[in-house]
């Protein structure tokens, strides 16, 4: 018996499946190398600009790589759009819970300051449910 690309299962299917779930792979090794030079870029910055305006670097990242993402036509626009979201994650990372726990009241300083730490890990849970 011959291989043919037409035919389903086999050693075509193994070989996209395998491709998928290395571009997969890939995309996850870009974000997450993304958010560590965002996070050790917020604490350069966090300290020289202040914690308000780190903050609002963040978002202007994550509103940039959000809006980049939204009008992608290719997977390299995709990408580009990951790279910076990821890089104003690692920033937000950072600089949020500080910048929550200087606000907050002695009464509820850690309660807040865990807030987001729990928001992410929700996060990731509702990301593998769907």
């Amino acid at each position: 018996m011959h291989w043919n690309p037409q035919h389903r299962g086999g050693i075509y299917d193994i070989h996209a499946k395998c491709w998928c779930i290395f571009v997969y792979a890939l995309l996850q090794i870009c974000s997450i190398s993304i958010q560590a030079f965002g996070t050790l870029l917020s604490l350069g910055t966090a300290d020289v600009w202040g914690r308000r305006r780190t903050v609002a670097l963040s978002s202007a990242l994550l509103t940039a790589g959000l809006l980049v993402m939204g009008a992608s036509t290719s997977y390299a626009w995709l990408m580009v759009g990951r790279i910076i979201a990821g890089g104003g994650i690692g920033v937000s990372f950072v600089c949020v819970p500080v910048y929550i726990s200087e606000l907050s009241t002695p009464e509820v300083r850690g309660s807040m300051g865990s807030l987001v730490s729990e928001s992410s890990h929700m996060r990731n849970c509702c990301w593998c449910i769907t």
